[in-house]
Order: structure tokens, then C-alpha cells, then sequence
């Protein structure tokens, strides 16, 4: 009850914006997928109900998202992309595919959920930040264009060894805990930072074993 108040809560602190409840496993573009009969839009609040799949027919924009225990969210094989102007709930199952995920608004956004999210591309362009409540894996590019990236030692970013990060400035950069993951061979460049300074920290891997690097 206390979870359902709480989400409530806030759903419905976004103004005018709609929530609108997936009833059926379907493609986003369907009607027949969502409670009410339309395909969202930006202004939407979205919630995948538990056991439903909901697959992506083109670039999406939303305000909130949820994706509840046991639902899924498919960027599709096109891999669309996704740009979201509130917070990010995974409960359940994002397949990231190639697609990109775009944090951009005005106010300081999340990424949270039982589970942990991984994203394929994952964009930063909120210049009050985002704020981890979960751990999230980069698993291609992390692009630091406005604001900052907040991480803890519970809710980090893992950068695998087939990713990147560009973009980085004194104006976005990441503050807290980055787990490094590689089996490759090469210098690894992180852009981190603090009360509004970017630092790059340098690491040189000189072995092609699997090495974890916590900074």
C-alpha cells in the first residue's frame, strides 16, 4: 500500500500530464495497448503493468516511466530512442538493443528500481542532473552533454570495456562511484568531478584478464 502511494505520489506531481497503464502486451503506436485507447505522448506518465511487453514503433518522448515487476519495455530491432523528462522506475525488464535513453529537463531527474538498468546509449542533458537510486550499466557510449551525473557507493555506473563517455565539462561530468569492467588491452580515460570542476583519471590496463576498477 505504502509503494502504491508513494508512486502515486509521484505520477501525479507533473502537472497536467496523464498517466496512462498498459492493459495488454502490443506494439506503443497500438491504441488497444494502453487504458486509454490512444498511443501516449510527451506529456504521458507511462506504466508497463506486470506481465505485459510493450515494443517501440519509433522515438518516444515521456514524462515519467515505470516499468512494474515482470513487465518489459523493447526499444524494438529499429532500436528507438527514448527521451524522458522525469524519472526512470525499472522494476521489471528494459531490452536496450542499440537504442539510446536522453535524461533532458529542466529539474533534477532519477534513475531507480529494483533492478538495475543497463543502456546501450544513455544521454545526460539536464543541467540540474540525475541522481541514481539503482545501479545502471553503459554498455556503448554515456554522453555527458549538460549536468551531472550523481552516483553513491549502493547506486553506481558501470562502463564496460565496449563503452565510452564523451562530451564531458566542468559543466557535466560524473560525481561519485564508477565501477570500470574490461578485458581489453588499452588506457581508460573517466571523466569524474566535484563542486563543479571535471577531472579526467586515467587508468592504463595492460592485461586482456577480466580487471574491475572502482573510482
Amino acid at each position: 500500500m505504502l509503494l502504491m502511494i508513494i508512486l502515486f505520489m509521484l505520477f501525479t506531481s507533473t502537472g497536467n500530464a496523464a498517466t496512462v497503464i498498459s492493459v495488454q502486451s502490443g506494439n506503443w503506436d497500438n491504441p488497444a495497448t494502453w487504458d486509454c485507447a490512444c498511443e501516449p505522448n510527451k506529456k504521458d506518465n507511462i506504466i508497463i503493468s506486470s506481465g505485459d511487453t510493450v515494443i517501440l514503433t519509433d522515438d518516444v518522448k515521456i514524462k515519467n516511466l515505470m516499468i512494474e515487476s515482470t513487465a518489459v519495455l523493447d526499444v524494438s530491432t529499429s532500436s528507438f530512442k527514448i527521451s524522458i523528462k522525469g524519472s526512470w522506475i525499472n522494476n521489471g525488464t528494459f531490452i536496450q538493443r542499440a537504442g539510446e535513453v536522453i535524461f533532458k529537463k529542466k529539474h533534477i531527474q532519477s534513475i531507480r528500481g529494483s533492478n538495475a538498468t543497463s543502456f546501450y546509449g544513455l544521454t545526460i542533458k539536464n543541467k540540474t542532473g540525475v541522481t541514481l537510486a539503482a545501479p545502471i550499466t553503459v554498455t556503448h557510449v554515456l554522453t555527458l552533454k549538460k549536468g551531472i551525473l550523481y552516483t553513491d557507493h549502493a547506486n553506481y555506473i558501470t562502463i564496460v570495456s565496449t563503452a565510452s563517455t564523451t562530451g564531458a565539462s566542468d559543466k557535466s561530468y560524473i560525481d561519485g562511484l564508477i565501477q570500470i569492467e574490461t578485458d581489453t588491452i588499452e588506457r581508460i580515460v573517466i571523466n569524474t568531478g566535484k563542486n563543479g570542476k571535471h577531472k579526467k583519471i586515467a587508468i592504463d590496463v595492460n592485461s586482456t584478464y577480466t580487471s574491475v576498477f572502482i573510482v
